[in-house]
């Protein structure tokens, strides 16, 4: 499959009752905006954009200036506020704020694609180019920005579905669910557990030839395993296999480095290539969720993320009017849009950012949800 069929390879599409929520949505299509740029060279799109952006920017000056006039008292603070039920009746899931700077942390593998071109053989990287997590190759570099996710949990709207992580920015309320993180990684989001169940019975070949066939194969031994290139010479196969569970469990899954376990189902769809059938969405972004939603308070110091964080990441990249350079810089327009960005090498702190792009007063960067239609 050429390069250009994989950036552009749309992910499977998601069942209504998953997908189900009345609030605004984000869709990673073309908006009616977005198809007046087509055919245009790139100057006269920056022009067109520029004019679209300024026009929304007068109504929103317009907006502030009415709301200055009811509340001169907003318009003098210097601090960011502390946020709970008192803006416009908006009631976040944090009422109180950490009083110390929580820890927060990932595992997240931001090296996986310069380690599959170190580890594997041009024929080999090829071979995985062609798989379903091919288009995971042509990843800029990206690092998490774990002060971002500070934000998005201290901003998390209260009272909203388990799979909805909704959080409120500058007047906006942006939902990211399921099909936003389908939409931005390309990974599968739709399967039944059920409909991938393999006898135990006998030992699986993988385990047993690179792991002694032991009962529970943990993750720095899949590491060590890849590191070392246990495959040996000319034995692409293997080679293949054990990169596909290396990239599974270091970059959608990243789970704890060395005490984590891979699940002998996962040997098993390797093993028998119905990998790509497999619904590795659905399991990443419930880990990325369940390890961040409504789980900040004022006592709790450390906090780790897991599941895929780069997905929410490029989500709200993409509801920005525009991005500020020290945070990200989009380099394409293609499909997976985890494609598009790339992260600049310094951690940006939690006041640059509440003084900055998500600040709630002043704040010139309009967020927006991307209405999604069945035409997608």
């Amino acid at each position: 499959m050429s390069d250009a069929t994989q950036l552009n390879r749309l992910p499977r599409s998601i069942p209504t009752k998953i997908l189900y929520f009345d609030g605004p949505s984000f869709s990673l299509q073309l908006t009616q905006a977005e198809k007046d740029f087509a055919g245009l060279s790139a100057s006269k799109v920056d022009e067109r954009r520029s004019k679209l952006h300024n026009d929304k920017l007068k109504e929103v000056q317009v907006d502030e200036a009415s709301k200055e006039t009811k509340n001169q008292v907003s318009s003098k603070r210097k601090k960011p506020m502390k946020y709970s039920k008192n803006q416009k009746g908006i009631d976040l899931f944090v009422k109180n704020q950490p009083k110390l700077a929580p820890h927060i942390s990932s595992y997240s593998n931001t090296d996986i694609v310069s380690q599959l071109k170190d580890k594997l053989t041009p024929d080999q990287f090829q071979q995985f180019g062609n798989t379903c997590f091919g288009s995971f190759l042509q990843m800029k570099r990206f690092d998490v920005q774990h002060q971002l996710f500070r934000c998005f949990m201290a901003r998390q709207l209260n009272d909203t579905p388990n799979n909805v992580f909704a959080v409120y920015v500058n007047g906006t309320e942006l939902h990211f669910t399921l099909r936003e993180f389908a939409l931005v990684t390309g990974l599968k989001c739709v399967g039944k557990d059920e409909d991938f169940e393999f006898s135990e019975t006998p030992p699986n070949r993988l385990i047993a030839t690179y792991f002694g066939s032991a009962n529970i194969v943990k993750k720095k031994h899949l590491r060590q395993c890849f590191n070392d290139k246990a495959w040996g010479p000319d034995n692409d196969e293997d080679a293949l296999k054990i990169s596909l569970l290396y990239f599974i469990h270091t970059f959608i899954f990243s789970s704890e480095k060395n005490s984590a376990t891979i699940p002998r189902l996962d040997f098993d769809l390797v093993e028998s290539g119905r990998y790509s059938e497999y619904h590795w969405g659905i399991k990443a972004f419930e880990l990325l969720t369940n390890s961040i939603s409504k789980k900040m308070d004022a006592l709790k110091k450390y906090y780790r993320i897991a599941g895929m964080p780069l997905a929410m990441q490029v989500w709200f990249y993409e509801c920005c009017s525009s991005v500020d350079s020290k945070i990200a810089v989009r380099v394409c327009d293609v499909v997976p849009r985890i494609l598009n960005w790339r992260t600049i090498g310094n951690q940006q702190t939690f006041s640059y950012l509440t003084n900055g792009m998500l600040k709630d007063t002043g704040n010139t960067v309009i967020y927006k949800c991307y209405q999604y239609s069945e035409d997608n």
